[in-house]
């Protein structure tokens, strides 16, 4: 059981953090068979909605740190903002082209995280060659 004194070394709190990166997505058409050939080459290209953009990310929640090492985890909720376009000149099953519209495409997540830790040596500050 777990217990919050004031004389207790536990490090937690508020836990923010932002960040940029890359969003792509696209419609996976998958045909074993080989059946269905409007899937391949071109026509194709036009039916996967390769959309592709920058994006941030920020992330709200709270941190608990034990000094033991054994109790780590973390909670909240993250958001990701994409600035993204549609890559293909043309869509061929709504026949019309999407090419030079932005979008905006938003994500929305509740996270929860347990941090594993790994301990190689009683005293980890020693080094011997």
């Amino acid at each position: 059981m777990l217990q919050f004194d004031r004389h207790s070394n536990f490090k937690h709190g508020l836990k923010l953090s932002l960040g940029l990166g890359f969003l792509e997505h696209k419609i996976r058409i998958q045909d074993d068979s080989r059946s269905a050939i409007q899937f391949f080459g071109t026509f194709g290209l036009g039916l996967d909605r390769l959309t592709n953009g920058f994006c941030t990310s920020g992330f709200v929640g709270y941190e608990f740190k034990s000094n033991n090492g054994k109790i780590n985890f973390y909670s909240g909720f993250e958001s990701i903002l994409g600035f993204t376009q549609n890559r293909r000149a043309w869509n061929y099953d709504t026949a019309i082209s999407e090419a030079g519209i932005n979008r905006k495409d938003l994500l929305l997540q509740f996270k929860i995280g347990w941090y594993l830790p790994f301990f190689f040596e009683r005293h980890s500050e020693t080094i011997e060659y």
